[in-house]
């Protein structure tokens, strides 16, 4: 099941599958920053900005840019 990232809850662990966007500049960014499909990213927080960790780097990101980011969720053991 893929979703987008504002669809995770706190805790959650997913694989990023896919940015959908347009924006060139901001699949750039998030691309340098290791949001690129294939990356495991934990939600942190939703409010008030989604907070994921990637590795060891954490991020904030916006609704805009959570709602791009398509994943799917992996179950922890």
């Amino acid at each position: 099941m893929k979703i987008s990232l504002n669809n995770l809850q706190p805790g959650d662990v997913a694989q990023i599958t896919a940015i959908d966007t347009q924006n060139s500049a901001r699949l750039d960014k998030l691309a340098s920053l290791g949001l690129v499909p294939g990356s495991l990213i934990r939600l942190q927080q939703r409010r008030p900005a989604y907070v994921v960790r990637v590795g060891e780097t954490q991020l904030s990101l916006d609704d805009a840019v959570a709602r791009e980011i398509l994943v799917q969720p992996i179950a922890e053991q």
